[in-house]
């Protein structure tokens, strides 16, 4: 099994604006793996900001196994709430 590991994405922040983490996905689009791992702190502030960039991810990967654990910043915003859109973005 070959497993893909991403952290810290911080979606939205100054530093990881849409065009640099789409670019990001366009690279590793092309990679084999059989599951990608998120560790945490998808967003930087908001469920909102989660969304988006699991939308975005879902356009690159729509039948990826993925999983997520939640980090710190991820809690901020009530972790319940990233549970729930969990289960939105899971794959069909």
């Amino acid at each position: 099994m070959k497993i893909l590991h991403w952290s810290d994405v911080h979606w939205n922040c100054d530093h990881n604006s849409a065009p640099r983490i789409n670019k990001f996905l366009k690279k590793i689009s092309s990679l084999e793996f059989d599951l990608l791992i998120i560790a945490g702190d998808s967003a930087t502030r908001h469920v909102s900001e989660f969304h988006t960039f699991f939308k975005i991810l879902r356009q690159y990967f729509p039948d990826k196994k993925i999983a997520y654990v939640l980090g710190n910043h991820d809690y901020w915003d009530n972790s319940w709430r990233y549970s729930l859109a969990l289960k939105k973005y899971a794959p069909k």
